[in-house]
């Protein structure tokens, strides 16, 4: 046990700021993050702006997106992420479109056949 607690002082002593490295990966990311996540609110937005989101307003009309995609699941915690249904879901949609999510709203169905 002494070895193990010598080598996380170890690692809790290096720098770890990846953030030049991790702002130049040139492919579309996912971040999952729990609403209840040991990492915090404000390290989450800003892990999330090295991608250029969040920055910026997308637009309406031909919507411009960063190549980073962030899902906070609601109801868990860091410790228990995994076992949440929606991060399956949430990863399933974005391996089958990366970089083209729904971006056009489309109104509901009338169910009364009415037009609107």
């Amino acid at each position: 046990m002494p070895q193990f607690l010598d080598r996380v002082g170890e690692l809790g002593s290096k720098d770890w700021d990846w953030r030049e490295e991790v702002r130049a990966l040139p492919m579309p990311v996912l971040l999952i993050f729990a609403d209840h996540d040991s990492v915090s609110m404000q390290h989450i937005a800003e892990f999330f702006a090295l991608f250029g989101g969040g920055i910026r307003e997308p637009g309406v009309i031909n919507p411009q997106f960063s190549r980073a995609r962030l899902a906070i699941i609601p109801g868990y915690t860091h410790y228990n992420l995994g076992q949440a249904p929606e991060v399956a879901q949430v990863i399933e949609r974005f391996l089958t479109q990366p970089t083209s999510p729904a971006t056009q709203f489309e109104p509901e169905p009338d169910p009364a056949g009415l037009k609107r």
